[in-house]
This record gives structure tokens, sequence and C-alpha cells, in this order.
């Protein structure tokens, strides 16, 4: 048996509220969580700045326009941070997949489209957020876009040494 000692600074009526559950052989569940530091707003900025410094690199690379929106989205596929797609993405990509098919022509019955579902169910991932992204996520995401970019030789593609120190300095 575990024993706490609560101290309770104002009169919010849980002093009460204890006294009378424990009346009679009632009963009182704490639940206890452990508190992770979140990610500071140091990492936020560095993910944003390095994300804006390979636009340029990846619009040539790819021979296409990149904005911002789509380097990240790029980059959480290249760096794997992923997630499995929910039931709703699932179905919403196949109606697409349905209206595709049938715009070029192409017969669709339930049965392709049961495949399908199935399928995607199988395969289809989508990226995580960055803003959902933990302390240590978003610690080891910086960590691989600025490994990732030096073995591209994308030199200018890296945090400058004093934004690395305030980020070590919010990161503790």
């Amino acid at each position: 048996m575990m024993r706490f000692t609560v101290s309770l600074e104002e009169n919010d009526g849980f002093d009460k509220f204890l006294q009378a559950s424990l009346v009679g052989g009632g009963k009182v569940y704490i639940e206890a969580k452990v508190h992770k530091k979140p990610k500071s707003w140091e990492q936020v900025k560095a993910i944003h700045k390095l994300c804006h410094l390979l636009i340029p690199h990846y619009s040539k690379a790819y021979v296409q326009q990149f904005d911002l929106d789509s380097v990240k989205l790029s980059l959480k596929h290249y760096l794997g941070y992923t997630r499995k797609a929910t039931e709703g993405e699932i179905l919403v990509e196949a109606i697409n997949a349905k209206n595709t098919l049938q715009t070029m022509g192409a017969p669709t019955n339930a049965t392709d489209f049961g495949k399908m579902i199935k399928d995607l169910r199988k395969d289809l991932i989508k990226p995580k957020s960055f803003a959902k992204a933990t302390k240590e996520e978003m610690t080891e995401l910086i960590r691989k876009i600025e490994k990732m970019a030096a073995d591209m030789d994308w030199q200018e593609v890296k945090l400058t040494s004093l934004e690395k120190e305030e980020f070590k300095w919010n990161n503790s």
C-alpha cells in the first residue's frame, strides 16, 4: 500500500470531498502520470528554419517548385516520421482512387472497392504532425535533417552555433 500526503493550499472543497469519500470505507483513486517537458519554442523554430532552408534544394533536386508544406510532407516520409492511416483516411483515399479510375473510364465495382480498402488498410501511411512531436522526437528529427543535408552537401542547411546553444539551453 502506498500512502500520499496531500497539502491543500486553497480551500477548493477537495479536502471535504476526500473526507466524505473515505467515511464508511469509501475509496479514492489517484492517477499518477509522468510529466514530460514539452518541446521548446526553439525546437519548433529550428524545424521550421531547416524546412525553409530546404525549399530551394528540394525544388532544384525534383525540378518542381516546393513550398514549406511540401518540404515538411516530403521530409516526414523520408525520415519515416509516419503513422498508420485511420479508417476515415483509408475510406477517403479509396473513394478518391475509385473516382479517379471512373474518370479515366475504368470500371469499378464493389469487389474492387473492397480490395482497395483491404490493401489500403495494410499499406497506407500518413505523416505525423511536427506540432505533436515530443521533445525527444523533435531533437531526433532536427539531428536527422541536419545529417541528411550534410550527406547531400547542402552546407547552408544547418543551425547556427547560437541557435544550437539556445536549443541546448532550453532543451535541458
